[in-house]
Formats: C-alpha cells, structure tokens, sequence
C-alpha cells in the first residue's frame, strides 16, 4: 500500500464454480430459437491486517432469444432476461462484527431489430428495460447503429448506446439504497479492408452518470453512500492488422 510504507498484511482464498448449458433451433417460416442458463458460485476469505471476510455468492443467469428473418433486408429479434443473485458477507475484527445479505435480482427484456435500407446503407435499432428488485427501479436504453459504404472496400459507422451497471457489492454490502449507474456511449468508426489488411479509427465520447460516490477514504459501515458521481471518457483508437506484408505474422 502506497500510503503505508510498512504495508498491510493480507491474505485471500478463493474458490469458484462456473456452469452453463444451452440451446438453439432453427424453426418454420425463417424464426430461430436460442434458450441458455448459467450458474456460479463464488467463495472469497479474505484476511487484511486483524479484519476478516468471508463473501459468498450464487448467481443464475437464464436468457431466452427469438429471431425473425422477414426477407434478406429486415430482421427481428428479442428476448427476455432473468439474473438471480444472492450474497452474504461475514465481517469480523477484534471489536467489531457484522453480517450483510442482499438478493440483487434483475429482469430485462430486449427487442432489436436489423435493416438493410441498400447495398451501401444499414441500421440496427434496439431497446432494452430491466427491472431491479432490489431498488425497485425500471430502466430504458436505446441503442441505434447506422452504417454507410463510401467506397468499395470501406464504410463509415456511426453507435448510439445507453447502459446501466448495478452498484458493485463492495458498496451494496454497506448501502442497498443506491441506483444503477449509467453511462452513455457515442462512437463514430471508419473501416478500410482489402487484401488482407485492415484499417480501423474510431473517435468515442463516454459521458458517465450516478456514480457510487462515498465520504471516507476507505468505505465502512459508517460511511455516507450516494450516487454524486459522474464523469467522461474520449479518445481516438487506431488499430491496423496486415496479413499480407509479412505472411504468417
């Protein structure tokens, strides 16, 4: 620890389990069907100077998908969501105890749809709601995507996105009366492919809201939780890919 020159004594044990199993279909009149589900388990011991915690948690995900190709220029999909989480946390030390349990149960359901207005012109429209049991809170994102070819080998693409996150359980632990946190994305992407190269610049603008914020340097049981916080992100990414120059590189 940068703070403390004679360090922190610290110690961690760590044991997960992670499954999954799923399915797809093709069916009549161009639906297709996708159904999954997954199950973790995750146990951490964590030990910092004469302060124990143990945190457990179980965690299902099952998502359920349907999709609808009405002609080689519009398709549809959409689905439902269910995440069921449940986690317990044991904290001791020599003069202090405490137990925390909370169940942070999400249902979403999405529709997305795709349109191939020419060989040159695409969109993909799509909105998303999610349901919080916990904080009893509904949320909406719509997300859009427009491509345009300008020339034989390239295309400009422009994405709208707006997300949610749930507070982590580093601060659900000592506050539930908190929302999700949001953040919105603006991305605008130049592609160039051809013989075995590619070109990719991307400019982005990240603006991000209700974030946890806190009024300790550590966060405890005491502390004052609230979502304050926000800030951005922007930034140009560069990235180039050749196949070609040099073969097997």
């Amino acid at each position: 620890d940068i703070d403390k020159p004679e360090g922190i004594r610290t110690k961690l044990d760590n044991q997960n389990f992670y499954s999954n199993a799923s399915y797809s279909e093709v069916l009549n009149d161009g639906w297709s069907l996708f159904a999954g589900g997954s199950y973790t388990y995750g146990r951490n011991k964590v030990k910092i100077d004469s302060s124990n915690i143990k945190d457990v948690e179980n965690a299902a995900h099952f998502k359920l998908k349907l999709k609808k190709r009405f002609s080689n220029r519009v398709k549809l999909s959409f689905g439902a969501e269910q995440f069921l989480t449940n986690f317990n946390e044991d904290y001791s030390e020599p003069s202090f105890a405490a137990k925390t349990n909370f169940n942070n149960n999400i249902s979403a359901a999405y529709s997305e749809a795709d349109f191939i207005f020419s060989r040159k012109f695409a969109m993909k429209l799509g909105l998303r709601a999610e349901y919080s049991e916990l904080f009893s809170e509904t949320t909406l994102s719509p997300r859009t995507s427009v491509a345009y070819k300008v020339g034989k080998n390239s295309q400009v693409s422009f994405a709208y996105g707006n997300f949610y996150q749930q507070p982590e359980n580093t601060a659900l632990v000592f506050d539930t009366n908190l929302e999700a946190q949001q953040a919105q994305h603006f991305i605008l992407n130049y592609q160039y492919v051809a013989n075995n190269r590619i070109f990719r610049a991307e400019a982005y603008r990240k603006h991000y809201d209700k974030l946890i914020t806190y009024d300790d340097v550590m966060p405890d049981y005491n502390s004052s939780f609230s979502n304050n916080g926000d800030g951005y992100a922007q930034g140009i990414d560069l990235f180039w890919r050749d196949n070609q120059s040099l073969r097997n590189v």
